[in-house]
């Protein structure tokens, strides 16, 4: 069944192509390594290849997957474990204080309910940590229901893995879809220059081999002018449910080639997009 899974997940729209299309970047990178620097040991080489590359997938409804989801997400994590993929999620915990109330003295107000809804930032990064003895650990999951003002905590035959590190955030940061889930997970990434890519494409080696040009492009001021800050890359989309699906990604291809060169020069107007 996973093999089946695999197998479609290569010929579809799915997380896991887009993944493992970006993933090429650090193969890319080691063969420059390769060359470069050939005398490097295995170790040394995980090193600079972690400093230099890191991916992370913002997959905002992890903590609600079902148990088939969840271990297709646990397959690909171990698949990748030690190359630098991370998984983003936003979290909808309850808060009870009902502890802290019972603490209070005779007459004085409760300035807390019994329970309240807080949101987390989270990630999963398969990292090792102090007083773990396994990279992932793995929680129960939780939904909650809410009937006035009682919160009912139902927990469910499935676990999911354990947050590496995680942010609360001052509310629901989802608004904007794409954009909001975006900036949860932008806390989690390092180094100067960011990547982002919708889940519709994938990659190319031939293409991730071109990645030191791109960021000399950084390096490089327009004509009268600092360095860029944004730079475009050609992306190929793979929407391939027939004609619909054909025509969306005529029209990206335009709007993201086309129009955003367009914007950028003459009209010096381009923002970031994606």
């Amino acid at each position: 069944e996973w093999l089946e899974r695999e197998w479609v997940t290569g010929r579809w729209q799915a997380m896991a192509r887009t993944v493992k299309g970006m993933m090429k970047y650090r193969r890319a990178l080691s063969i420059h390594l390769d060359a470069e620097l050939p005398n490097l040991i295995q170790v040394e080489r995980d090193i600079v290849l972690g400093l230099k590359f890191r991916c992370v997938a913002a997959l905002q409804t992890y903590a609600r997957y079902d148990e088939h989801v969840l271990s297709d997400v646990e397959r690909l994590l171990v698949g990748y474990n030690g190359q630098g993929l991370a998984i983003a999620y936003i979290e909808e915990r309850v808060v009870s204080h009902e502890e802290e109330i019972a603490e209070l003295s005779q007459g004085e107000t409760a300035v807390l309910s019994n329970a309240e809804t807080k949101y987390f930032a989270c990630l999963i990064d398969g990292g090792l940590r102090e007083g773990s003895n396994s990279y992932f650990k793995k929680v129960p999951a939780l939904s909650f229901k809410k009937a006035g003002e009682t919160v009912t905590v139902q927990r469910h035959n499935r676990d999911r893995l354990a947050p590496t590190f995680e942010i609360e955030l001052p509310g629901n940061p989802v608004y904007n879809g794409k954009a909001d889930n975006q900036n949860a997970s932008l806390i989690f990434t390092r180094g100067d220059v960011l990547n982002a890519i919708d889940m519709n494409q994938e990659g190319y080696m031939e293409e991730a081999l071109k990645l030191p040009c791109l960021l000399r492009e950084f390096a490089m001021p327009a004509s009268s002018g600092p360095p860029p800050s944004i730079v475009g890359f050609k992306e190929h989309i793979f929407s391939s449910i027939g004609a619909l699906g054909d025509f969306a990604a005529s029209s990206e291809r335009v709007f993201g080639t086309l129009v955003q060169r367009t914007m950028a020069y003459p009209l010096w107007s381009r923002c970031h997009y994606g």
